[in-house]
């Protein structure tokens, strides 16, 4: 939460496009937009899988892609 925090405070627009269930984790689409005049940075649509263990989230990952994200989440 405080790496979203960070980027929002930057003037970071970010909209939760989807979010799905699967057997490892949690897909979760995230259309980012940032501020004009960012240096490096372009709007993007990624993913974050929450991966899930014992009903707790342990660990974030990033992917750029939709199928790599639904393969980690294990959706079907």
């Amino acid at each position: 939460m405080a790496t979203f925090e960070k980027i929002l405070d930057k003037g970071v627009d970010g909209v939760v496009t989807e979010m799905e269930t699967g057997t490892n984790g949690i897909l979760c689409g995230l259309s980012v937009t940032w501020p004009n005049g960012s240096p490096n940075e372009e709007d993007a649509n990624l993913f974050h899988v929450y991966m899930v263990r014992d009903n707790q989230i342990f660990r974030i990952r990033r992917y750029d892609d939709w199928i790599s994200a639904a393969e980690a989440a294990g959706l079907d």
